[in-house]
């Protein structure tokens, strides 16, 4: 369990609202964050994972689902008893009253094996538990552009080229809180060619390559999600599940995906597809994409498309999947 959550410069008496991602999914109600902890409703969240939850007025017990391991808090405690590892620190005593159960997110992890991470820039705290299929696959992400190919300009003078990367690490870090091996083409403002792209990938052994676009367009009202893919039916299906998410998610016309003869696309030497996410000349979305969290929404959302594509392997014979541990 990891928990990144520092809490200076929150006043002892105050606390600030923040979003609640759970496995990459948003859920209904906010966390809460003060000097102490970040701090969430822990009933919807053990509802979700199938957890079974033992209520008594001074003592909780929480029993995974998954693990079958059991946790107990006790109230004003600011420990858990771990069955099998005995007694384990926390970063504030739980509380609960009223039908709400007020956890610390660590002590949340903790029942749930998962791992925490706050984003204070984006106003959400993630919580994520590793999915045991998804850790099967090797992921490379390429952003587009770089160095001397900026992409398209939007807004106030932001590049493309900077938009690409910066969901990219995005959908890096939650890919990586839910198991996958990822690596990307690109960690810096530098140009690749696309056989370069390519030989990443490559070298990475990965099963799967996803090449991150933003679109524009001399007409501002122009929306949605499009994608691209090269002969093979696994990349369409890879490349229908990203946009399907995308539109899903960020609220714009899905597009549809179409097969594109583009070096990125040819030389991978895996299952591929290229994503134009969203066209950053339309105002409003333009406006939206200068602040973190319609970025990481967007990260969200290829994470659902991934999850959605790789998900449909599990049960289909005729779609490749890489072999199990």
């Amino acid at each position: 369990m990891r928990q990144d959550l520092p809490m200076n410069g929150y006043r002892p008496n105050g606390h600030r609202r923040v979003r609640v991602v759970l496995d990459g999914r948003l859920i209904d109600g906010h966390g809460r964050l003060d000097a102490r902890a970040a701090w969430v409703d822990a009933g919807p969240i053990a509802f979700r994972w199938g957890a079974r939850l033992d209520i008594g007025e001074d003592v909780l017990g929480w029993r995974d689902a998954r693990s079958g391991r059991t946790v107990v808090f006790r109230r004003g405690d600011p420990h858990a008893e771990v069955e099998g590892h005995g007694v384990v620190p926390l970063s504030a005593s739980p509380e609960w009253s009223d039908g709400q159960l007020l956890l610390p997110a660590d002590a949340v992890a903790l029942a749930g094996g998962a791992t925490v991470r706050l984003d204070r820039r984006a106003g959400a705290l993630f919580i994520t538990r590793p999915d045991p299929y998804l850790a099967r696959f090797r992921i490379l992400i390429d952003p587009g552009h770089g160095g001397n190919d900026p992409g398209c300009t939007y807004g106030d003078g932001r590049l493309e080229k900077d938009l690409n990367l910066d969901v990219a690490r995005r959908l890096a870090r939650l890919l990586q809180a839910a198991g996958a091996a990822v690596a990307l083409s690109r960690t810096s403002d530098v140009e690749l060619s696309p056989l370069q792209r390519c030989a990443r990938a490559r070298q990475f052994q990965a099963h799967l390559a996803i090449s991150l676009h933003h679109n524009a367009f001399w007409d501002p009202s122009l929306q949605g999600a499009e994608g691209y893919f090269y002969r093979h039916d696994p990349g369409r299906r890879l490349a229908a599940s990203l946009v399907g998410a995308l539109a899903r998610v960020l609220g714009i016309p899905n597009r549809g995906v179409r097969e594109a003869s583009v070096g990125i696309l040819r030389c991978m030497p895996c299952t591929a597809a290229l994503v134009e996410a969203a066209f950053v000349s339309e105002p409003r979305l333009a406006r939206a994409f200068a602040h973190p969290w319609p970025r990481t929404k967007e990260a969200m959302a290829l994470l659902e498309g991934i999850r959605g594509f790789c998900g449909a392997l599990r049960g289909d014979g005729v779609l490749w999947a890489p072999p199990g541990p």
